[in-house]
């Protein structure tokens, strides 16, 4: 009976603060954009033998089924051919068919979109322009999934997420050095960071060598300009939440060049480099975001995070009544350094649907994922 009532008694609180007033009423709960990394490599085999893309999608549609019912959306697809072409995006934006620059809430145009930028990568010969998509992502989410004065508050009432799926390095975004086209160069563009990505040193560009692409991408999550390293007025913008998945086999009918050159079947390359697990690790970190690596260690899979799971490890991801505990315990608290009762990164977990606070529908993510593992 302890059980029992411990949920319902955790249902009651959270339905009786669902119907709290809210501000910003006119504001959505959150907006999420997906951007998919349709690189070549992105076909070859990944942790379990399951192709990249195939796990990429996978967790795509997780993420999507985490986020507040009725979260606005749109997908990005990224890649170019050849290097460093200066349009680069495949984008498969889920649309309001009366506003092309309104991202809709369909369930149905959403997964379809996921399939569609999935698909492309099947006959796609892409390289990575990591930097330059996931800036345009970040400014398409500022533009078209929101509106202005919901960017205005402290703490911010809203949460602006992005969801990031990679697995390799920037290599492509025009004006990188070794771009020899002399077509415009992009905001992001530029050389790779000595410096790897130090959180503790935020206020000053995280340690990132300025004018590399690593510190443009940095300023933009956190500030939406990639030249700006300051946190704006009224607090962190979005969520960054990012998927690495790193090579296992290099596949060899890639050609040679594209997107790095074929590996040995011997080598069980992982092409995902330090630079960047350092820089997306601690992107996600500093804007309260989820950071997961795909990958194989010691032979063994990581296995996927199960939704609503507020400590999942890489061998096991269960959503259980620890769980729920966990979000009742935090329930109404914001994902915010200044909270006396838990650390930030405490709160993050418990946050399982990345909207900055542990409300109704993280508990209601718990309680429909209960029970249940990953595999």
């Amino acid at each position: 009976m302890r059980h029992t009532n411990q949920l319902a008694f955790g249902f009651a609180l959270a339905t009786a603060m669902a119907f709290a007033p809210a501000a910003h009423a006119a504001c959505p709960a959150s907006a999420a954009l997906f951007l998919l990394d349709q690189s070549n490599s992105m076909n070859d085999p990944g942790m379990g033998g399951t192709l990249k893309r195939d796990l990429a999608l996978t967790k795509m549609l997780n993420d999507y089924h985490s986020l507040p019912a009725g979260t606005p959306v749109g997908v990005y697809g990224f890649g170019n051919s050849p290097q460093y072409a200066p349009s680069y995006t495949q984008t498969y934006v889920a649309v309001d068919p009366s506003n092309p620059k309104k991202a809709v809430t369909d369930d149905a145009t959403i997964t379809a979109a996921f399939q569609s930028a999935h698909d492309a990568i099947i006959a796609g010969s892409w390289w990575t322009p990591l930097a330059g998509a996931a800036c345009d992502a970040i400014q398409f989410n500022l533009t078209n999934l929101t509106d202005a004065t919901c960017l205005i508050g402290s703490p911010p009432p809203t949460a602006y997420q992005l969801y990031l799926y990679s697995d390799g390095i920037e290599n492509s975004t025009p004006g990188d050095p070794g771009d020899t086209t002399g077509g415009p160069v992009h905001a992001c563009a530029g050389g790779n960071s000595v410096g790897l990505f130090n959180a503790a040193l935020e206020g000053s560009g995280f340690g990132l060598d300025v004018n590399s692409w690593q510190w443009h991408m940095a300023n933009v999550a956190l500030s939406g300009d990639p030249n700006t390293v300051s946190i704006p007025l009224g607090g962190i913008r979005f969520v960054t939440n990012i998927t690495l998945l790193f090579d296992t086999i290099n596949s060899l009918s890639r050609p040679a060049g594209v997107d790095g050159a074929p590996a040995s079947l011997s080598g069980l390359q992982q092409a995902v480099t330090p630079d960047l697990v350092a820089l997306m690790s601690g992107l996600a970190n500093v804007t309260h975001g989820q950071y997961f690596e795909a990958k194989n260690t010691n032979g063994v899979p990581a296995l996927l995070p199960m939704p609503g799971d507020t400590d999942p490890t890489p061998t096991r991801s269960c959503v259980e009544q620890a769980d729920v505990n966990r979000v009742v315990q935090a329930f109404g608290h914001r994902v915010a350094p200044n909270d006396p009762t838990f650390s930030v990164q405490d709160l993050a977990a418990r946050d399982v649907n990345n909207d900055l606070i542990v409300n109704t529908a993280d508990y209601l993510l718990v309680l429909k994922n209960f029970g249940k593992c990953s595999t």
